[in-house]
């Protein structure tokens, strides 16, 4: 992170202000929320309710179950009367579509998102960043705020979830150094593995079993597959389980990139995008159907049902 004017409309001088003279601030993480949302609001939870500041943490969606884990994600209010706060803070999400909440208008939007819309009164985006935590993570040290234990996990958190525990591309020098930097400072790395990638319910795995079982490859290299609603009932899972199971798709060495479109009981399709290619901006693939993301990650919904019959038949 380069000189703290750099960013858009907003730097650190102007953060500090607004969260120092605020006494009930909200904070809020995106629709379907994951580690690095998540990792993000629990950050700046912790550091400013020490301070006696009334903070609130704010999801449309509930976190899932396996988030838990970490202290106060059971405190996480699926709806708030935003009228009643001084500070509001959108964190990880790239428009206000993706918040859930349209009728309201943050006053500073802290994000890593190259699709970005800097839809708040302020906003603090690098898009450079692997993650918005790493972000943040950068603001604590440029604004000399104290990092805690808690703290760190919920850093760490977030770098390693949006970093696939520092398999992509993302990974460089600088976030490997803010992951040693953060697990000496006690940052709990083994509940974030465990949490992340060590444990799944039985639903999930009959869910991916289904998901994988379907793997398609196009003629154009697209790597593709589905889950209904129906194939969620079945197996006793939820839409939250699908997450995960997308970055497997991604392994296959055949294919350019890859699709999973998941349909949920409201009759939405949600696409989730991922990609090793250099060659290939997933950003500009989610644009097209309204979404958005990063070079090699994105993700896009709209009203629809899957016919598995039909995409059976197209994607060959």
């Amino acid at each position: 992170m380069a000189p703290d004017n750099i960013f858009n409309d907003c730097n650190l001088s102007l953060i500090k202000d607004l969260f120092s003279r605020s006494k009930n601030i909200a904070l809020i993480s995106h629709k379907n929320p994951d580690g690095d949302t998540i990792g993000s609001n629990l950050a700046l939870r912790y550091y400013w309710s020490a301070f006696g500041k009334n903070v609130t943490s704010v999801c449309v969606d509930k976190p899932k179950d396996y988030y838990f884990n970490f202290r106060d994600v059971d405190k996480f209010t699926t709806n708030a009367d935003f009228c009643l706060f001084d500070l509001i803070v959108s964190l990880d999400a790239s428009s206000l579509f993706m918040l859930g909440f349209e009728k309201i208008k943050p006053h500073l939007c802290i994000d890593h998102h190259i699709s970005n819309t800097r839809f708040a009164d302020f906003n603090f985006v690098d898009s450079e960043a692997c993650s918005t935590s790493f972000v943040i993570y950068r603001i604590f040290k440029l604004c000399g705020w104290k990092i805690t234990r808690d703290i760190a996990t919920a850093l760490l958190l977030g770098i390693y979830f949006d970093t696939g525990s520092f398999m992509h591309s993302n990974t460089n020098s600088d976030v490997l150094r803010a992951a040693f930097e953060l697990t000496k400072l006690g940052a709990d790395k083994s509940k974030i593995v465990k949490t992340l990638f060590k444990t799944m319910s039985l639903p999930q795995i009959k869910l991916w079993g289904r998901i994988l079982e379907r793997i398609k490859l196009t003629e154009h290299g697209i790597t593709v597959s589905v889950v209904t609603a129906s194939d969620l009932k079945e197996c006793g899972a939820s839409e939250k389980e699908i997450d995960r199971v997308i970055d497997f798709l991604n392994m296959n060495e055949e294919g350019k990139f890859c699709v999973l479109l998941a349909e949920n009981d409201n009759d939405v399709i949600k696409g989730s995008l991922r990609s090793r290619s250099d060659d290939i901006d997933i950003s500009l693939i989610s644009k097209m159907f309204g979404g958005g993301g990063h070079k090699k990650a994105g993700g896009f919904s709209f009203p629809g049902k899957i016919i598995k019959e039909e995409f059976i038949k197209i994607s060959g």
